[in-house]
């Protein structure tokens, strides 16, 4: 098999990013982080707003640089890539890898994140963030795209396993 790379998707606080760290470690390859790109710029201006309230207010056309700068990462080879959605790299034959987990396991793991807020509270920051991700996607890829679909990626893995 041989792959550009490797894009991961999957669902807030899935264990995506701790893949994506261990992946660039283990095969020494460099790492891109979309959600990390985002959050450099909303810590240049955030204005008092929190992550989850400046990445869902922000347009479309805010993804499309984020999205090219990890395209050119992935276009070099040996690139790990910590994105959500996989169609802008499927042309360069990424192997594409999803993440799941339990609602209830994403809470636990996101509440360290969010220090202060309840179970319930953080449990309505990551539906309203997977409601704003699948939006999104469908707007940037077409009504019909789910990036939650297994059939878009090589291999799923369950990480509460």
């Amino acid at each position: 098999m041989n792959y550009a790379g490797i894009v991961l998707s999957g669902l807030p606080a899935s264990g995506k990013s701790s893949l994506a760290r261990e992946l660039s470690r283990v095969c020494g390859w460099q790492i891109y982080s979309i959600g990390d790109e985002l959050k450099s710029r909303w810590l240049l201006g955030n204005n008092g707003a929190s992550f989850e309230d400046y990445v869902t207010h922000l347009p479309s056309a805010a993804f499309l640089p984020v999205i090219e700068t990890a395209r050119r990462n992935l276009e070099t080879g040996n690139a790990v890539i910590d994105a959500r959605y996989t169609p802008p790299y499927d042309d360069l034959n990424p192997f594409k890898i999803f993440v799941a987990a339990s609602l209830d396991l994403r809470i636990r793991r996101a509440l360290k994140r969010y220090e202060g807020k309840s179970f319930e509270e953080v449990r309505a920051i990551l539906e309203r963030l997977e409601e704003f991700e699948l939006r999104m996607g469908r707007t940037l890829f077409g009504q019909d795209y789910d990036y939650r679909d297994p059939s878009h990626y090589n291999l799923v893995i369950n990480s509460e396993i």
